[in-house]
């Protein structure tokens, strides 16, 4: 073959070569745009989503905190440039069922919450039906008519309200329960390390909100509040009921009737130091004088309350199924005696932990229950140390002489604003 020939043959291979590639570089190309577009299509698609799904958090904790908001939600932007909004549709009040604007069945006794997202052009919906949480509407994890500190690494799934400061140090990570999971001072919060608050929550006093590095999430942080719900605890030991008198805000700080706690039927009262292992089964036994318990000192499921002013310990490793109870009489109200509750050790709790003074934790500890410390400027909740609480409002019902808060946290039968807890029935994404 002639050299030209040769040389115009393999001219001619290479550009058929040539096209071939880029026809190969051209179909991946277009490829490759279509699924960058549709992944782009997708991301901008939960962005908006995201979007909705805060709208529905931020018209939910509006709830929380007034029961009777209306809506609608107003438009609000967020880092990232999303946007959100929501229209609420409150039947609580109601006595028959509504419509929403996307024909969702709204029954009386619920709200439901079209909340809307947008990004990039994009729209995403959810769509929340949510009720009042569970008749005992005791909201808090922790209540102090003094001041709540804490240190070391903790968790608390629920809300803290105290009447004088709240001081975390250490990692701190706050979770919402039924939809609360708030830190609320009549004084000031201060944080030291890191702490964690769900985005749909707040922390609120009415001093200042001093953080040191700045808290996470929070949809607000506010300092020098106004709301109700940095009201002080009412604080009264002549008052056994939850209930409000005219012309008074905020919530009764729970104190109970001892003549019901005393006369119930399963008490068994202790005039000399009780055998030990004592096993609980399932009675109320009172103490009035001091008493200290080591590591399997406790069996069973019951309540042991010491009264008269006396304080109860627990050292050791423990695991209790009880509720725990320190009380003041009535001639000592409202500082006498030393009516406190303290820890040392790993300890295990599930049930109510209630001192008409302070209640100190040092070492694991893990509640499941709620913790109350009564006297207004008492020596409060402390606990340092690895602490994990769980809220379960329930173990007010379990205790005589508390069943006005077993009914409703702020007045008898009432949830009042900033202390119900809701509870999801439907959560959907459109």
């Amino acid at each position: 073959m002639h050299r030209t020939q040769a040389r115009g043959i393999a001219l001619t291979f290479v550009l058929l070569v040539i096209a071939l590639l880029m026809v190969i570089v051209s179909t991946v190309a277009v490829q490759g745009l279509g699924s960058l577009r549709q992944a782009k299509v997708e991301e901008h698609s939960k962005q908006a989503l995201f979007a909705a799904e805060s709208g529905a958090a931020d018209a939910i904790r509006n709830l929380v905190e007034d029961p009777t908001y209306p809506g609608p939600l107003p438009t609000t932007t967020m880092s990232g440039g999303a946007e959100y909004s929501a229209v609420v549709f409150n039947n609580f009040a109601g006595t028959a069922p509504t419509t929403a604007s996307n024909n969702a069945d709204v029954p009386a006794g619920t709200t439901y919450i079209l909340a809307t997202g947008e990004f990039a052009g994009l729209t995403r919906r959810v769509g929340v039906l949510v009720s009042p949480g569970s008749a005992t509407a005791f909201g808090l994890a922790l209540g102090s008519g003094g001041e709540v500190r804490m240190g070391g690494s903790k968790t608390v799934r629920g809300s803290i309200k105290a009447n004088q400061d709240i001081r975390l140090q250490g990692s701190s990570t706050i979770i919402p329960l039924r939809g609360s999971g708030r830190l609320l001072s009549s004084q000031d919060v201060r944080t030291q390390g890191s702490t964690r608050v769900d985005d749909a929550q707040d922390v609120r006093a009415r001093g200042t909100v001093n953080s040191t590095p700045a808290i996470r999430g929070g949809l607000t942080i506010q300092s020098g509040d106004t709301t109700e719900s940095t009201l002080p605890f009412i604080i009264d030991y002549t008052r056994t009921t939850n209930q409000l008198l005219a012309g008074e805000q905020g919530l009764v700080l729970p104190n109970p009737d001892q003549t019901v706690l005393f006369s119930a039927p399963n008490v068994v009262v202790h005039s000399t130091p009780p055998a030990l292992p004592l096993d609980l089964n399932n009675q109320i036994h009172v103490f009035s004088v001091n008493q200290d318990f080591g590591s399997g000192d406790i069996t069973g499921t019951g309540t042991i309350v010491v009264a008269d002013g006396a304080s109860l310990k627990f050292q050791g490793s423990q695991n209790l199924n009880a509720n725990l109870i320190a009380l003041r009489n009535s001639s000592q109200f409202p500082n006498s005696g030393n009516p406190t509750i303290s820890f040392q050790g790993s300890t295990t709790v599930n049930g109510l932990i209630y001192a008409h003074e302070g209640i100190d934790v040092q070492g694991s500890f893990s509640l499941n229950g709620a913790m109350v410390a009564f006297r207004d400027g008492g020596a409060g909740i402390r606990t340092q140390g690895s602490t994990n609480i769980t809220l379960d409002s329930s173990v007010f019902a379990n205790v005589p002489g508390f069943e006005s808060w077993a009914l409703g946290f702020g007045g008898v039968g009432g949830v009042p604003a900033g202390a119900g807890p809701l509870s999801v029935v439907v959560w959907e994404a459109f």
